[in-house]
């Protein structure tokens, strides 16, 4: 199973990529489905360091609503988000990308107290 810093290292070359992706809209699709990626590594980070490790998305979520419940809404939006971009070719707002963004930021900045960086 991989360390909470092998996750960390993960999530922050992700944060990096999706923020050049988004930059000029040209790869916002990809930008918030790596964002999202993102913060799944931020989560398995904080369930690593409690040992615990999910099997998939399913396993995840329910390790979500178990220990993280306070990122649940948040970290269930970017999901569906990633997803929306992901099957439907219609062009991405604005104001998807700030969605994206904001809930990266609230599930990123919860979990910190969970890693004490």
């Amino acid at each position: 199973m991989p360390t909470k810093a092998e996750h960390l290292k993960q999530a922050e070359k992700n944060e990096k990529l999706a923020e050049d992706l988004l930059k000029d809209g040209v790869y916002s699709d990809w930008g918030i489905t790596v964002l999202f990626y993102s913060a799944l590594h931020y989560v398995e980070a904080a369930l690593a360091s409690l040992n615990i490790h999910s099997e998939d998305h399913g396993d995840r979520t329910v390790n979500i609503v178990r220990y993280f419940r306070d990122i649940n809404t948040e970290y269930g939006i970017l999901c569906n988000l990633s997803l929306d971009v992901r099957y439907d070719p219609s062009p991405i707002s604005t104001l998807d990308i700030a969605e994206a963004r904001k809930n990266f930021d609230a599930v990123k900045k919860l979990l910190r107290s969970y890693w004490r960086i």
